[in-house]
This record gives C-alpha cells, structure tokens and sequence, in this order.
C-alpha cells in the first residue's frame, strides 16, 4: 500500500465521496515527500463539527471549527444580542433565529466541514507544488 492509498483510507470519511478520486489522482502525482507535507494539513473532523453543531451551535463554535469565521462570528453576535435584549422582548425572536439556525446546521455542518477539508487539501497540494517547482 501506497503513501497515497494509506491517506484515503486514514481520512476518507473527512472528504465529500464525489472528491476522493481527485484527491486519489492529485496524490498519486506527488512523491513521497510532498506527501509527507501534505501531512500538515489541518483536516477537521465532521464528527466533531456535528457535535459542536448540536451542544454549541447557537454561539457559533461548529463555524468557527470547520473555518468559516464570518457565519461563526453573526451566529455568536444573534445569540449575545438575543441575551442582551432579551428582556424587552426582541431577544426572544433573536434567540429563536439562533436556536432555528442551529437546528439547520446539525443537518448541513457535516458536509460543510467535508468541503471546507476537501478545499484546504487542494489549497496544501497547489502550495505543495508551488515549492517543488521553485
């Protein structure tokens, strides 16, 4: 077994399905020691990110693990300001947004983190390259 076929089987279930034979082309074209640097790369767990999603969601934790900052930091913001304005009723609606955008992101966190990995390996193999061809 190969240094490309031991990664897919390490990291298959971290990757969309329909990504795995470009993933398996783009490793099989690499020596051993650029795959050794692909080694770095930062693949997330889309287990972890579904349980983030469930216990942590409404303060945004799921999107900041799988990278995406932006929708991490608007879902922190509608919970806090659902909190604080709580008591003159608009926080009621703020925190309902909240708790209805987490129940949604238990079902789509998966397969954003499955793209966001799938995203930065290719990132890591064009920087990869980047430095052999230099």
């Amino acid at each position: 077994m190969n240094y490309a076929q031991s990664f897919l089987m390490a990291n298959m279930n971290a990757f969309p399905p329909e990504t795995l034979p470009t993933i398996k082309e783009e490793l099989e074209r690499l020596d051993e020691e650029s795959i050794t640097m692909l080694l770095m790369t930062d693949i997330k767990s889309p287990v972890t990110a579904l349980l983030f999603a469930i216990f942590l969601g409404e303060f945004g934790v799921d999107r900041f693990y799988t990278g995406n900052k932006e929708l991490g930091i608007a879902k922190l913001a509608l919970t806090i300001i659902g909190y604080v304005t709580l008591f003159i009723m608009v926080g009621f609606f703020l925190l309902l947004g909240a708790y209805i955008w987490k129940v949604i992101d238990c079902f789509l966190i998966m397969k954003a983190c499955k793209q966001a990995n799938f995203e930065r390996f290719m990132w890591q193999i064009n920087q990869v390259k980047m430095i052999r061809q230099s």
